[in-house]
């Protein structure tokens, strides 16, 4: 069920190739329960699973050492779809970060 509903968050959140986690859930304004899931630290290890099983994988940003990207000031996993090749992936999580910090 939890696929489905990341699934669902992650095709209405963004109409490009990657999402992050904030993303999704700003995308579940009614469904209090399933955003409270996806911010409970207990969930930080099940959550890339869950993502993997809907076909989006992390994409690690190789300039930082611990591999997270920094938009709007918070360190945070992009996501894209898996049947991307990876210089694919890191161009489309690129773009992300770059429209995301551009709205600022």
């Amino acid at each position: 069920m939890r696929e489905a509903q990341i699934a669902a968050a992650s095709v209405f959140t963004t109409r490009s190739v990657t999402t992050t986690l904030e993303q999704i859930r700003d995308s579940l304004a009614p469904n209090e329960k399933f955003k409270a899931w996806l911010s409970d630290r207990s969930s930080r290890r099940a959550i890339p699973h869950r993502l993997e099983q809907c076909g989006y994988v992390p994409v690690r940003n190789d300039a930082a050492n611990d591999g997270l990207w920094k938009i709007n000031g918070a360190r945070q996993v992009i996501y894209a779809r898996a049947e991307l090749t990876f210089r694919d992936q890191l161009a489309a999580a690129k773009a992300l970060k770059a429209e995301i910090d551009g709205r600022l």
